[in-house]
């Protein structure tokens, strides 16, 4: 029996894993859409150095940042079908 540590596929799924885990933050402040993605990037950048404490911090600024308006449609709505 092959040991897990020398399976490739199994080192893949590892680093997959841990780069999703990486992203969390980003992904989640992108699909709340919160204003400033740009500061949850830098600080997931800046969690490669610190040991994750930023990292954490990025999890936490992106659910706290308020979510940004949404834009006003280009085209007034269509007006109601008259009956």
């Amino acid at each position: 029996m092959i040991p897990l540590t020398a399976s490739s596929a199994a080192w893949l799924a590892a680093i997959a894993a841990a780069l999703a885990l990486f992203a969390a933050p980003v992904l989640i402040a992108a699909v709340r859409r919160a204003e400033k993605i740009g500061l949850v990037v830098l600080l997931c950048v800046l969690g490669l150095g610190t040991g994750g404490v930023t990292w954490a911090a990025a999890f936490i600024v992106a659910f706290t940042l308020p979510r940004s308006r949404p834009r006003p449609p280009r085209y007034p709505p269509a007006p109601a079908p008259r009956r």
